[in-house]
């Protein structure tokens, strides 16, 4: 219960890691501190069907039920991942009743890599 009372007044996270083999969501406060967290695998979805969109879709709706039991209003939206699954999630939050403040792409970028090594030379 103690957990709860910490998000509600702070900004709450919701992190959005979606990957090719599985979807894991989780809501944290501003300091860092999970509250709730959800994953297709947790669901009961098996091997790739955890990366199918209707699987983001089930996942997306349980924790957004687990945050409105949380009485938790205001959230941040953090997507890494898949472009093709981000358009499920976001529409799943177009239609809860939550107030999305912001939505950010935290997807990393390559950067050329490391140095290729040199030619061998006989």
């Amino acid at each position: 219960m103690g957990l709860f009372m910490v998000g509600k007044d702070l900004n709450t996270i919701l992190h959005v890691k979606l990957t090719n083999n599985n979807t894991i969501m989780c809501c944290s406060d501003g300091v860092g501190n999970v509250l709730l967290w959800v994953s297709a695998g947790e669901r009961g979805f098996k091997s790739k069907k955890k990366a199918s969109p209707f699987a983001i879709q089930v996942t997306t709706e349980v924790l957004l039920k687990k945050i409105i039991a949380a009485n938790i209003k205001n959230i941040q939206v953090e997507i890494e991942g898949v472009e093709l699954n981000r358009d499920v999630v976001l529409r799943v939050l177009q239609s809860s009743v939550l107030n999305v403040t912001s939505i950010r792409d935290v997807t990393a970028r390559s950067h050329n890599g490391c140095r290729s090594p040199k030619v061998r030379r006989v």
